[in-house]
């Protein structure tokens, strides 16, 4: 059913043109002190009346609609480019500085001022929205004159993003059909391409608030924004995964106020508070031991005890408590859901930093790991470039044994390292590529890890640049790694 807009006594249905409001209308949504300055018939302020007085809901639910129903707009689209292209990536014909990319299950398109479309392909066609691609194109753009600038500066990140498509579930705007995926309600379906068509680049935000009858003192990070997005945190089980952008959006002083009641018990959001009190130097020393003293390796993630350490040890505060409690958690060979240990990697860089007599047979372990416990172990290695680490990395190579992938991680981190010799070592050991099967459909998943591995530049993140440094400063004892 199409919108409607209130005028006068009745629920009036929208004629094709949806760019009209009648006067009354936007001034009953409060826009009469401005009617002068800003003409009711502009196509964008009209819509964004329409929306908030159909829909209602702060003002950030109106730009996630707005941002919703141009992610479907541009899917059709995608499908459309889709069917032209007979699944060959590479420049989209008669779209300049357009690129496809066709994946195992779709396509992404990314075209300029860091735009993207991401779809997997379906019997419902361009219908169904997938939440992480969502998330991705609402932070992709470069340009700050689109919906979805807007909508990052009240919902900055893919965490919050999902906490307000939680919103839009509750409030049957959208429908869920997977955990990762939904549609729109029939109505904004409806609607959507006539929301997108609209330029919305040729109007100032907050002549857009105003006009959709907003209160303009309503801004992102103002007090009622920021107490909604800690509020968030008080459902520990839904707000696991938005403790980050929850951290980044508040100032130091308002997450120290709330960090301080809200850190305790032993989970994900007490330790991306731990996270974010590090980063921003705020004492929450006595909420970290009661932490500590609540977790136990066979009951709790050790992501959680990676940060209470972390915490800890960068403070400097309970050390021998904060060391003890890494090896506790580094002793578990296999965390319960996982075929090893998921954070091993992270526990050996807290002993490579903070007791590196203890770090050798954590970081061995970590190299033969699971792949992205021995990509980011390698990657860190390469990045300290030192003898042993070239030593280490020449051993995994040489193990024909383990994990052809493992393996190919050792190599690629050994190429980048320093010296001839290290170079020649990686050509000599790097494992062959795998054969493609034609009598088998599909591939490998070897020739698969191996075509990503291809794809993706050897990039250590500056974080792991970062600790590198921080280590190569200290004493290494020849000794230490020969055990």
């Amino acid at each position: 059913m199409p919108i409607s807009v209130n005028s006068g006594d009745m629920m009036m249905p929208q004629s094709s043109s949806i760019f009209v409001v009648g006067r009354r209308a936007a001034t009953r949504a409060g826009a009469s002190n401005h009617a002068t300055l800003w003409p009711l018939h502009d196509p964008v302020t009209s819509m964004c009346t329409r929306l908030t007085r159909r829909f209602g809901g702060p003002p950030w639910q109106l730009w996630l609609l707005v941002c919703l129903c141009r992610q479907r707009a541009r899917q059709t689209w995608l499908v459309e480019v889709a069917e032209s292209l007979h699944h060959e990536s590479g420049d989209v014909p008669g779209h300049p500085h357009w690129r496809a990319s066709f994946h195992g299950a779709g396509l992404r398109l990314e075209g300029p001022e860091g735009e993207s479309i991401d779809m997997d392909f379906g019997e419902e066609g361009a219908l169904i929205i997938d939440t992480w691609f969502f998330a991705n194109r609402v932070a992709g753009f470069t340009t700050d004159h689109v919906p979805e600038a807007e909508l990052r500066s009240w919902l900055p990140g893919g965490g919050l993003v999902n906490a307000g498509l939680a919103r839009l579930r509750d409030q049957k705007l959208i429908r869920r059909i997977t955990e990762q995926s939904f549609v729109l309600c029939d109505e904004l379906e409806a609607i959507h391409a006539d929301v997108a068509a609209l330029e919305w680049g040729g109007v100032e935000p907050s002549r857009r608030h105003v006009m959709a009858g907003l209160d303009p003192s309503m801004a992102p990070s103002s007090a009622a924004h920021l107490d909604w997005a800690l509020g968030l945190l008080s459902d520990r089980e839904r707000s696991r995964s938005l403790v980050d952008d929850v951290a980044r959006l508040v100032p130091p002083e308002a997450l120290a106020r709330a960090a301080g009641s809200l850190v305790g018990p032993p989970d994900h959001v007490s330790a991306g508070l731990l996270a974010s009190a590090r980063t921003h130097s705020i004492d929450l020393d006595a909420q970290a031991r009661r932490v500590l003293r609540a977790l136990d390796p066979a009951t709790h993630h050790p992501f959680i005890a990676c940060e209470v350490a972390r915490y800890l040890l960068d403070r400097g505060v309970d050390v021998p408590d904060a060391l003890e409690l890494v090896r506790r958690f580094a002793a578990v060979e296999q965390v319960a859901g996982y075929l090893g240990n998921p954070m091993l990697d992270s526990l050996s860089f807290l002993l490579l930093e903070y007791s590196a007599d203890e770090a050798p047979p954590i970081v061995r372990r970590a190299l033969r790991g699971s792949p992205m416990c021995a990509e980011r172990t390698s990657m860190l290695l390469a990045c300290i470039d030192q003898p042993w680490c070239h030593h280490e990395l020449a051993t995994v190579l040489g193990d024909p044994e383990l994990d052809v992938g493992v393996r190919r991680r050792a190599a690629r981190a050994l190429a980048a390292c320093s010296g001839e010799l290290a170079a020649m070592r990686a050509r000599a050991l790097t494992p062959t590529a795998p054969v493609h099967d034609d009598s088998k459909l599909g591939f490998s998943w070897e020739e698969v890890d191996e075509d990503m591995l291809e794809r993706d530049p050897f990039a250590p993140s500056p974080e792991l640049r970062t600790l590198a440094a921080r280590i190569r400063t200290q004493p290494q004892s020849p000794d230490r790694w020969r055990r």
